[in-house]
């Protein structure tokens, strides 16, 4: 079935505020609630043939009855496959659309972290998204979304050309060193957390012995980073966000695929940056909206340490090292956290060209099952409910949003 593009732009000004929006669930005859769900093995291939009684939902914790498991599958080859489309919030990002909107398309939107990435490091991370793309079968739609200093614009087309041709201008924002001390992002996470020994490992590195003020110039840099990292983390997070809520003026499900080289975020108590009630939310819209996020991380922590650019170290190049090579697992944190949020998934790329990572994407994105979940009357009040999706086929892993509302 295909939707004019009048009659989609005339559902979506109809639509009302976020509040009262519908859902990417549906009621039918016998208030059936819909949930999607991704089921793959270890390497990412989908796993095909299930039925209802290979399923466990839990709604709020409690097992509810699967009355269906239809799959939807797509096809490599440009044949279409069977999708209920689903309308969602108006949107605050504007979309536009190739005239029209197939419910039988495969919708993918590449969101691209400018901030996160240095100049060097950016066009790799575009060729393997061109790489991807070029993959893409040619019923599939595409958008690329640059955020967050962009104009909040998403073009969605099945011109894959036109979308290969925009990633070649994508830019790398982030400053190599900010500061005048070489700090770096795991001494900015534990110095601002009141960590003394990582403050004492960085001032014996930082630091001339003959410099008294030198220990509060650097805890002072360090907290003066943590809250410019914040002020700017928040704002890719709230990128992300109105994203996702404006896709659910898009029909049927979505993939987000986030390629970032990393989002630092505080993992202990007092730290800094710390944006978490900026995420929230994510998992509501993304569920409202019919969303499924990926976030790849281009881990480029190992080739940033190991850099001929890189500042030596000071009085204790080791301690830098020492300290240097938790910076994966701190530039991981806020994209772990947002997947965890979101419902999503996040899939590191440690080195090559990406296209493992990629090609796994491609995999898990081939097909869905529209599971068909009997509700309770409590559930079915508007309510965010707590969704559960796991299956009895061993060595299997399960992709599925925790959030749906019943209407």
């Amino acid at each position: 079935m295909r939707r004019s593009l009048a009659a989609f732009a005339a559902a979506v000004a109809a639509l009302a505020p976020i509040s009262a929006q519908q859902s990417p669930t549906f009621k039918s005859g016998v208030n059936l609630l819909a949930v999607d769900a991704v089921v793959v093995d270890q390497t990412g291939q989908p796993i095909l043939g299930l039925t209802p009684a290979d399923f466990v939902v839990k709604i709020n914790s409690q097992v509810r009855k699967i009355v269906s498991a239809d799959l939807v599958r797509y096809a490599t080859t440009g044949s279409a496959a069977t999708s209920a489309a689903a309308p969602g919030a108006a949107p605050r990002v504007p979309i536009r659309t190739p005239g029209r909107v197939d419910d039988d398309t495969r919708t993918f939107i590449l969101a691209i972290d400018e901030p996160s990435f240095l100049t060097d490091q950016i066009k790799p991370a575009a060729r393997a998204a061109q790489a991807f793309i070029r993959k893409l079968d040619p019923n599939d739609m595409v958008g690329v979304y640059v955020y967050p200093f962009s104009k909040p614009m998403l073009e969605m087309t099945h011109d894959h050309e036109a979308v290969i041709e925009k990633l070649d201008h994508v830019m790398g924002r982030r400053d190599r060193n900010p500061g005048s001390f070489n700090l770096t992002a795991f001494d900015i996470l534990e110095i601002t957390a009141g960590d003394t020994d990582a403050l004492r490992d960085a001032v014996l590195r930082e630091c001339p012995p003959d410099d008294p003020g030198c220990p509060a110039t650097l805890k002072g840099e360090a907290n003066a980073l943590g809250a410019m990292y914040e002020y700017e983390g928040a704002r890719r997070v709230l990128g992300i966000s109105e994203l996702i809520y404006s896709l659910g003026a898009l029909p049927g499900h979505k993939t987000l695929v986030v390629l970032s080289a990393g989002l630092m975020s505080a993992t202990r108590i007092g730290g800094r940056p710390d944006f978490r009630s900026y995420m929230v939310r994510l998992g509501e819209q993304a569920a409202r909206a019919n969303v499924q996020p990926y976030f790849i991380h281009m881990d480029n922590s190992f080739e940033e340490l190991m850099s001929v650019t890189r500042p030596s170290g000071g009085r204790r190049p080791d301690l830098r090292f020492r300290s240097a090579v938790f910076d994966g697992a701190a530039w991981a944190s806020g994209l772990e956290r947002m997947a965890g949020e979101s419902g999503g998934v996040y899939l590191p790329w440690k080195n090559g060209t990406g296209e493992l990572v990629f090609n796994r994407l491609l995999r898990e994105t081939s097909a869905y099952y529209l599971l068909g979940v009997e509700p309770t009357a409590k559930d079915w009040d508007g309510r965010t409910l707590m969704v559960s999706v796991k299956t009895t086929v061993k060595g299997a892993t399960v992709r599925a949003l925790r959030q749906v509302i019943a209407r």
